[in-house]
């Protein structure tokens, strides 16, 4: 308890903590000493990141909808252009970074304390926190899985009246495109509005809660001296550039661990992630939720899919790992305080943490 009181200390001193921002460095240096203090091998990874999704995703829905309008005038580069630009969307919506890519004018980090050369367990937890959006207003917010819905059935049907263009040229197919444009000039213009006049959540229980869990079994387990690594990612929020850091450098050492992602775990009902995923939907293998259900006993646990926005365990489940999510719903099945201003430490519920910390150093237990 002590611990936990020192890390939401030290969370509200900290405040927000931007993907790349100087308050993320400062925060991820403070983990380390944290990490060494408990006499663990500690290894800082740097890496560029997108320090904003807004603006790559601007650049592809707009030129979707300028695919849509050159139908006006020709029938092949439209379709062509709606084609590519819909095929890296959805790459990058299953955390195969291709556009973004150009946008990577800043440096985040992982922090990684290992017990271990080639852990058992890899307990994972993000350190950045979000710039809220009107998407995520108390009033407004909306199921997440029907928004992503909405984007991608907007971006196909973009491409399948071009190419129906292409076959069937009617000026009739750029009316019926005027739809999913509009929907996609709307997300165009709610991301310039979040760039220019919305500000960062405290990110409390987004992802403090997961730091706050990751930092008290880390200590526990050490002082077990189970074999595991603990690492806190930086920019999660904008992309899931630490997970994939991570996973590109370390791939051999993590391909037979158990990856658990600690996620807004501060408020709500406990919940493990049977699904994740924004375009595709990746299944958490069986037996890393088995092991899961054996660890929890006891514990007032849900097993359900969360398809809201990409984890950093998504970036494992996309490429085959033994991976998964904890994470903490509401009765809607959101975070609590998702992406917004009340995400401060004050709602955090202490007996939840209590709880995950369990959980996960049961885990380290079953699987050493």
């Amino acid at each position: 308890m002590d611990l936990m009181e020192e890390i939401i200390s030290k969370l509200r001193s900290i405040g927000a903590r931007p993907t790349g921002s100087d308050k993320e460095r400062e925060f991820s240096n403070w983990i380390e000493d944290k990490l060494k203090s408990f006499g663990l091998d500690t290894e800082v990874q740097t890496f560029n990141v997108v320090p904003t999704y807004s603006y790559p995703y601007i650049i592809i829905w707009g030129l979707l909808v300028l695919s849509m309008f050159l139908t006006l005038i020709n029938r092949f580069f439209p379709f062509f252009l709606a084609l590519v630009i819909t095929f890296l969307e959805f790459r990058e919506l299953d955390t195969f970074h291709n556009i973004t890519n150009l946008f990577r004018n800043k440096v985040s980090r992982n922090v990684i304390g290992k017990n271990s050369d080639k852990p058992r367990l890899v307990i994972m937890a993000h350190i950045d926190s979000a710039r809220t959006s009107i998407f995520f207003h108390p009033k407004y917010v909306t199921s997440p899985r029907t928004s992503m819905l909405l984007t991608t059935g907007s971006s196909l049907g973009v491409l399948i009246l071009t190419f129906i263009n292409l076959i069937f040229p009617l000026r009739l197919w750029f009316y019926i495109g005027l739809i999913p444009s509009l929907y996609l000039l709307f997300l165009i213009i709610a991301h310039i509005h979040r760039e220019l006049f919305m500000g960062f959540s405290p990110g409390g229980n987004d992802n403090g809660s997961g730091v706050i869990t990751a930092l008290c079994s880390a200590k526990m387990l050490k002082e077990e001296n189970i074999p595991f690594w603990v690492v806190f990612t930086g920019g999660e929020e904008s992309g899931t550039y630490g997970a994939e850091a991570i996973e590109r450098e370390y791939r051999e050492k993590l391909k037979e661990a158990f990856i658990l992602n600690l996620d807004n775990l501060g408020a709500g009902r406990l919940t493990v992630a049977t699904e994740e995923g924004m375009w595709k939907i990746f299944k958490v293998k069986e037996s890393w939720l088995n092991i899961i259900k054996s660890c929890a006993k006891g514990i007032d646990v849900d097993f359900r899919p969360y398809l809201g926005l990409s984890t950093d365990a998504t970036v494992f489940l996309a490429r085959d790992y033994n991976a998964g999510t904890i994470i903490a719903l509401d009765e809607r099945g959101f975070p609590v305080n998702w992406h917004w201003y009340t995400d401060t430490v004050e709602f955090l519920d202490k007996n939840i943490l209590i709880d995950a910390i369990n959980i996960v150093t049961n885990v380290g237990r079953y699987v050493r």
